[in-house]
């Protein structure tokens, strides 16, 4: 069988724009064989010194014998939060007009930042290939050793530094080859400042320092040629000593004793006596470098060993007092275990991050200032500015909602989470429970309306080869609702029509003719759809009876969970069930205040069904052999899933709860925190976070799990 994608095209060269906050760092060109399509993957960086929240940009199409084709106008990477210095975009694929693109020019159009501030391409220049000439240290000649002198003092990672630093085309290029805007003052990637780093590439000023650096070595040489002098001297008078006698072989046998004595006493004390003395005053007179060289030289003399490590804290101290603490916190680290250097480290990296969160709180910056108050824990009074940012979220939530400005409410009730109702009124708005849903492989609906995939794409086989690709899903565009069946996947168009993809042996992805449809549901062989005039569509397979809904009316919402039955919600909160019911998995008629229904399923056949009432607690009715129906105790429950003979809710605090088999681990959710829905698959459970990531516990065997590089916003 031959492979589904096949790269057309892979520029992995260095693209840049003059003045541009963002670099091309590589694209490709991947066609899809199954239907000839061309997309485009993009892997940019952002060197800008804040995070960037979307970014728009347009290509331009050629094909193979660069003919101009049909262009990508205007497309837009939104809901991105990408922090300064960090990749993005590869992946998220671009879909190009024309299959027979082989091609592009990437033009970069404009760039919004957390602050709402942009950066725009009024002309529209396309990505440049960034082509520079940056000299090496060695074309200092003779200065060479001494920039590397002179780097080590300012910059703590000066090993990286291969190359002498360049300005052009309005970016800097660090000598440790890292590339950022003009306006940077510092390197991100080995934290030298770059005007002390321009400063160092001064040749009157390396002339003066390689001067000084060769009188310190002839200090030094004059040094030990008095050491030499001086030994020798101590051997004359040695020798003069016992040159009048010669009475005893003894007495001649001991002044050779003592020359070699003397000699060896010179080597080992005097000389490196000397050399300490001299390292002890570097360290005073704050000439730490090369009190550190001398000291590490000395080896295991005297406590040398010890003065190194003493030498670099000290350095370290006096960094900090300058207000180097990029410097300070780099030799701490350095010092590992010694004395309180890693607590210093830990403790100049949370207060630089403080100073960053407070300044971002003080300039209104909420999302930046939440995310750093965030990571640094329980530091200070951050746990209490993390709650602050979030009641202003909160109250900014509110306010759109008054303005029916429902995504700005959606967005900042979704970084209120989990302050008070903020999850319900997210869910509400951003209906999240239609972004994720489960069975053998997992399914996600981006913010664009195109579908993400995880897992079995093959669960279904006739005849030795695989007869439904359920994750084939690649082409689809403006879904609404996404729904994983058994071994089938369905989504929900915004025109109310609906797409179908997987095995359809049973005709359960015969949907195509289906309109004003307004909710789906995939079961095990079947689907179902809700028009908007409250009444239900179904495909045809009905085994088990559940297709026997032609007489439901009022119906609001179906069941959420691929089983051998179906239930509804009707606009009373009453409930109605059609299909197997060999445990009383559809005794349900008696359910009242239902604002969220669940279908299950278990070993041999049997099934179950969940109901949340609006006073968030749950009902069950079903088999209850692996405890999947222990939730009468359940409380604060938003939403509710159920799987293989297990159950998932979620709390109103956004942490999870679960019951039921759990021989996989797809119960181990009691840490998760920060989820906005939920839905759990045959062997697997997944959560969606209030930032659009998310997290997934149990059977990982065929992928389904692999989630943890996804964004749904």
């Amino acid at each position: 069988m031959s492979e589904k994608y096949t790269i057309v095209q892979h520029e992995k060269r260095l693209f840049w724009l003059q003045d541009c906050p963002v670099l091309l760092h590589s694209y490709a060109l991947t066609k899809n064989n199954t239907n000839n399509s061309i997309f485009l993957q993009c892997k940019f960086e952002n060197i800008a010194d804040k995070p960037i929240k979307a970014m728009n940009i347009a290509v331009k199409c050629s094909d193979v014998s660069h003919q101009e084709l049909a262009n990508v106008d205007n497309f837009p990477y939104l809901d991105i939060n990408v922090q300064p210095y960090t990749l993005f975009g590869d992946k998220t694929p671009v879909a190009l007009p024309n299959n027979t693109t082989r091609n592009v020019r990437i033009i970069p159009l404009k760039v919004i930042f957390s602050d709402d501030t942009t950066w725009e391409n009024t002309s529209e220049r396309a990505y440049e290939l960034a082509e520079y000439e940056q000299q090496p240290i060695s074309s200092l000649g003779e200065l060479a050793d001494q920039y590397k002198r002179d780097l080590h003092k300012i910059c703590a990672d000066s090993d990286k530094h291969n190359y002498l630093p360049t300005n052009v085309n309005g970016f800097t290029v660090c000598g440790c080859g890292k590339i950022t805007l003009n306006s940077a003052e510092s390197c991100p990637q080995c934290h030298v400042f770059f005007q002390k780093l321009f400063d160092t590439n001064d040749a009157e000023k390396l002339q003066s320092n390689l001067s000084h650096y060769n009188a310190l070595l002839e200090e030094q040489a004059q040094k030990d040629e008095e050491i030499k002098k001086e030994r020798q001297r101590q051997a004359e008078l040695a020798k003069q000593k016992f040159k009048t006698t010669a009475k005893k072989v003894s007495i001649i046998g001991g002044s050779i004793i003592a020359i070699a004595a003397l000699g060896i006493l010179t080597k080992q004390v005097i000389i490196p006596n000397v050399q300490y003395s001299n390292a002890e005053r570097l360290l005073q007179n704050g000439e730490y470098d090369e009190a550190v060289q001398t000291f590490t030289h000395l080896g295991d003399f005297k406590d040398a060993s010890e003065k190194v490590l003493e030498t670099k804290y000290d350095w370290a101290k006096s960094k900090l007092a300058q207000g180097d603490t990029e410097g300070a916190i780099s030799l701490f680290s350095m010092l590992g275990d010694y004395s309180d250097a890693k607590a210093q480290a830990t403790e100049i990296q949370n207060q630089v991050q403080y100073d960053k969160a407070m300044s971002a709180f003080q300039a209104e910056k909420y999302d930046d200032a939440q995310a750093l108050f965030s990571e640094l824990g329980s530091y200070k009074d951050s746990s209490d500015k993390v709650i602050e940012c979030k009641k202003i979220h909160y109250s900014a939530a509110k306010t759109a909602l008054n303005k029916n400005d429902t995504d700005t409410a959606l967005h900042e009730f979704l970084k209120a989470v989990p302050y008070e109702d903020s999850i319900v009124r997210a869910r509400t708005i951003g209906n999240l429970d239609n972004k994720l849903s489960a069975y053998l492989h997992t399914v996600g609906l981006l913010n664009d309306g195109t579908v993400i995939t995880a897992g079995v794409n093959d669960v279904a086989y006739h005849n030795g080869e695989p007869a439904g690709k359920e994750c084939q899903t690649d082409d689809w565009i403006n879904i609404k609702k996404v729904s994983a069946g058994m071994t089938h996947t369905i989504g929900l168009r915004t025109n109310g029509t609906v797409l179908a993809a997987g095995y359809n042996e049973y005709g359960e992805c015969d949907v195509s003719a289906w309109t004003n449809i307004v909710d789906v549901c995939a079961g095990k062989g079947f689907t179902v759809g809700l028009k908007s005039d409250g009444t239900v569509v179904v495909t045809d397979y009905n085994d088990d009876g559940q297709c026997n809904v032609s007489n439901w009316r009022n119906i609001i919402a179906l069941s959420r969970g691929a089983a051998d039955h179906i239930a509804a919600i009707k606009s009373d909160g009453t409930v109605v069930a059609a299909g197997t019911n060999d445990s009383g998995q559809c005794n349900i008629s008696d359910w009242k205040n239902i604002t969220d229904i669940c279908t299950g399923f278990g070993f041999f056949g049997k099934g179950f069904t969940l109901g949340l009432k609006k006073d968030g607690t749950v009902v069950a009715a079903g088999d209850n052999d692996n405890g999947q129906c222990n939730v009468s105790n359940w409380k604060d429950i938003v939403a509710v899933s159920a799987g293989h003979d297990f159950t998932v809710g979620l709390k109103s605090d956004g942490t999870v709860v679960a019951t039921g088999y759990n021989y996989y681990g797809q119960c181990n959710v009691s840490g998760w925190k920060d989820i906005v829905a939920i839905s759990t698959g045959f062997e697997h459970t997944v959560g969606l976070k209030s930032d659009g990531t998310l997290v997934a516990v149990g059977n990982n065997s065929a992928g389904a799990c692999d989630v943890s590089d996804w964004k749904l916003w």
